[in-house]
């Protein structure tokens, strides 16, 4: 079997705007809880929340979404290995080529957010 390796470069604008986007939506909320949203350096926090828990049960940590955090969730969507629609990878992967996140709606945010925080699709 052969192997092919992709780099592609993306630009700071383009990891702001899916960033945004994953803020400003708010598709994820059915599953995550967030903190307000800090423009100066674009980041918010994220976590996981199981509205099925018990009061008492342990509280999952806030994680910081950053450039990182995205740029993680999208790597994490282009591996082969990573379940999920062919059409959501296809708008990730031509938007990170472009640098155009135009195409990245809310649904494909979702998945990167989920991808970034949790390693696979577990919500949707």
């Amino acid at each position: 079997m052969n192997t092919l390796k992709l780099e592609i470069e993306v630009e700071d604008q383009f990891l702001d705007d899916i960033l945004i986007n994953s803020i400003e939506c708010g598709y994820s909320g059915y599953w995550a809880g967030f903190t307000e949203y800090k423009s100066e350096v674009p980041s918010f926090k994220i976590r996981e929340e199981d509205e099925d828990s018990i009061e008492g049960d342990p509280v999952e940590p806030w994680i910081l979404v950053d450039r990182a955090f995205i740029l993680k969730g999208i790597a994490t969507v282009l591996k082969t290995d990573f379940s999920v629609c062919t059409s959501i990878r296809n708008y990730i992967l031509t938007g990170a080529k472009e640098n155009d996140a135009g195409n990245i709606d809310a649904e494909c945010t979702d998945v990167i957010l989920q991808a970034a925080l949790l390693g696979e699709l577990t919500y949707g």
